[in-house]
């Protein structure tokens, strides 16, 4: 077994499916069954379990990927490793960020695609205990989170605050206010993306709600970043969020309003795997960073 065919064996485990891992292969299917049926000769066991459909990994095919897929990423490290001896910022960055943090890091990524147009990018979206797992796994080199990070083992550069905002639909008020208290806040229906899992934005909004009413008036929680900004622009309801996201958004369909009374805000930080070896475009990407030396940790 070499290290072609642990390729070919992950691709078909992330596909599902032979014929969708061929494609990405850019191979032709039979070759890449009959590899598959010679890993399974080889170790003596089946990698698969098979349907019309679909094929899902077995116990033993579970515990081969996550090996594999570890061994795959220490051999492509050091590739990498080895051909940037000789200088230069080139090859793929692959980056992990929240959803609030998207404004920022796509600032970061164009300084640094204007100064090294030959580098291609890779970018996650997630919730920091995702970003964690991304990291830990060496899937992403770097990651931007929020401050405070709950992160464990990385190194963190934090960034000037971002202050949140209410963003509605047009006309939501008969006459736009120039703030909006807190304390009014509690009382309008509200729609908040919700965490997938662990401790993240939207805890501290709800936490932050809850210093002013046992029960603000949250309407939805939603999963999903396009369907909450369609609900707003609906007028469902109005959500909470930094106001460096509304530069994402057509501005002529929302209205974003300064919150009084409130101490939230986003932090943009960004993370590294403390001690690990980064990247010549890793490095290149933090020494991009605005300089904040007394926040740094």
């Amino acid at each position: 077994m070499d290290l072609r065919q642990l390729r070919y064996f992950v691709t078909i485990a992330d596909a599902g499916q032979i014929t969708a891992a061929a494609k990405r292969l850019n191979i032709a299917q039979p070759p890449l069954s009959q590899q598959l049926k010679l890993m399974e000769q080889e170790l003596g066991v089946t990698l698969f379990e098979r349907s019309k459909k679909n094929m899902t990994l077995t116990a033993e095919g579970i515990a081969l990927y996550q090996r594999a897929v570890d061994l795959l990423k220490m051999f492509d490290d050091m590739v990498v490793e080895v051909q940037e001896l000789g200088g230069g910022v080139h090859g793929t960055l692959s980056i992990g960020t929240t959803l609030y943090s998207a404004p920022f890091l796509l600032d970061c990524v164009m300084r640094l695609w204007t100064e090294h147009p030959q580098l291609t990018f890779k970018v996650w979206e997630g919730e920091p205990d995702r970003l964690q797992e991304l990291l830990d796994s060496r899937a992403i080199e770097v990651a931007v989170t929020n401050f405070p990070v709950r992160m464990q083992r990385v190194s963190i550069h934090r960034t000037q605050p971002d202050l949140f905002v209410f963003v509605t639909p047009e006309n939501w008020f008969p006459d736009l206010p120039s703030s909006i208290h807190m304390r009014e806040l509690v009382e309008q229906p509200l729609i908040l993306l919700g965490p997938v899992y662990g401790y993240g934005i939207y805890n501290q909004i709800v936490d932050e709600l809850h210093r002013f009413s046992e029960e603000p008036n949250i309407v939805c929680e939603c999963h999903d970043s396009t369907m909450l900004f369609r609900l707003v622009h609906a007028g469902f309801g109005g959500t909470i969020i930094p106001k460096s996201v509304l530069t994402l958004l057509p501005s002529h369909k929302f209205c974003a309003i300064p919150i009084d009374g409130s101490q939230l805000a986003y932090e943009p930080t960004v993370v590294w795997k403390s001690g690990a070896h980064l990247s010549n475009a890793a490095r290149a990407f933090l020494s991009e960073l605005p300089t904040n030396p007394d926040r740094d940790a």
